[in-house]
């Protein structure tokens, strides 16, 4: 997993390039991370990047995963919410502890924008820290697109690896 902020942006699709050439079909995942609005980045937080500055890198990276078959994805927990980047929502990590509707955690929240959202049960808020740095000016309702259907379900047991 990468963490993005401000000074690596723009590094975003070389990177995720960079990977592909290196390792081709042996890596069958790439995940960026938007640095949590908390610890150093809290700290640093004029190097935030904002949702909006975030969305042609990540962008060119997925199409660079659609193209070769490497799946390239933003963490749900460290992401762009659903409604920023709609075009890609198979490229958004969805496991699903957020379903009906909650917030991640009381450090996220779902503003005035989001309310009436179609995919509100796969979305798991913004960061409130966030919203104190950028506002909710990026965030709309997904009225337009039906519920991609996703069992949600499927998702809420996460299995962590451990090597053994």
């Amino acid at each position: 997993s990468d963490l993005v902020m401000r000074p690596n942006l723009a590094q975003v699709p070389d990177f995720a390039r960079w990977c592909w050439q290196r390792w081709g079909k042996g890596l069958t995942r790439l995940q960026f991370s938007y640095a949590m609005p908390r610890g150093n980045a809290w700290l640093n937080r004029h190097q935030m990047a904002s949702f909006r500055e975030c969305a042609g890198p990540f962008a060119e990276a997925y199409e660079l995963g659609r193209r070769t078959g490497l799946r390239v994805e933003t963490s749900q927990s460290c992401c762009l919410p659903p409604c920023v980047m709609p075009d890609y929502l198979d490229h958004y990590d969805i496991y699903g502890d957020y379903s009906g509707g909650r917030t991640a955690s009381n450090d996220r929240a779902k503003p005035a924008p989001c309310r009436g959202c179609q995919w509100d049960r796969l979305c798991g808020g913004v960061w409130t820290r966030y919203l104190e740095v950028f506002g909710d000016g990026e965030l709309r309702a997904v009225t337009d697109r039906p519920d991609p259907g996703f069992a949600i379900e499927d998702y809420l047991e996460a299995e962590v690896l451990t090597g053994t």
